[in-house]
């Protein structure tokens, strides 16, 4: 039964990082007032693709090679590609260096995402029960305290203080910092949701 929790764990991780890579390379035109709701419209199309792709698994997987489980599976699956195509062409990647970039965005992260989630549904439902638990229970204790404290957040109060720190002092070296530090967040993090807040 743990191997099997631990199997749908990892198929649950394996997804959120195929999609993690397709957010933060791609994101929707818009201005610059407008992260956050970039951000969110990603988040969506992805989530979109992922029930997509859940969706033509479990057509395959119980409905088998019949008529009705063919024709439904490959809608979903083209629906799939057609959504991977549409964010290709209609939002904007975010050039961002790194030491690595994951190739064929975002059509390998969409493969991985489906073969993912054929794995998901050949599982037993109870070990889906058994996973939703677990993930609630872990949901709750993050909320309630992971949130709040963890080291991101923590880091990003100190940069917010030391900056209104900065603010209340005078002087032309303190105004250079200021300005430097404020010229650190470019547009690239803001889209990726590096800001403080």
């Amino acid at each position: 039964r743990s191997v099997m929790m631990n199997s749908g764990g990892a198929l649950i991780c394996f997804c959120l990082t195929n999609m993690c890579v397709i957010v933060g390379r791609y994101q929707p035109h818009v201005t610059h007032d407008s992260y956050t709701a970039a951000e969110k419209h990603s988040i969506v199309t992805v989530l979109i693709l992922w029930a997509l792709c859940l969706a033509s698994s479990a057509c395959f997987n119980f409905l088998g090679l019949t008529a009705a489980g063919i024709t439904t599976g490959t809608v979903f699956l083209l629906a799939a590609i057609a959504l991977l195509a549409f964010t290709q062409s209609n939002f904007a990647e975010v050039k961002k260096p790194s030491a690595f970039r994951c190739p064929l965005v975002p059509w390998l992260p969409g493969v991985g995402m489906y073969v993912n989630s054929a794995l998901m549904v050949s599982l037993p439902m109870m070990t889906w029960i058994r996973v939703s638990v677990c993930t609630v229970l872990g949901l709750l204790c993050y909320v309630a305290y992971g949130l709040r404290y963890s080291n991101i957040t923590l880091g990003k109060k100190s940069r917010l203080e030391w900056v209104r720190e900065g603010e209340d002092t005078e002087g032309e070296e303190d105004d250079e910092d200021m300005m430097s530090y404020h010229d650190s967040y470019n547009d690239t993090d803001k889209l990726v949701g590096n800001e403080f807040r």
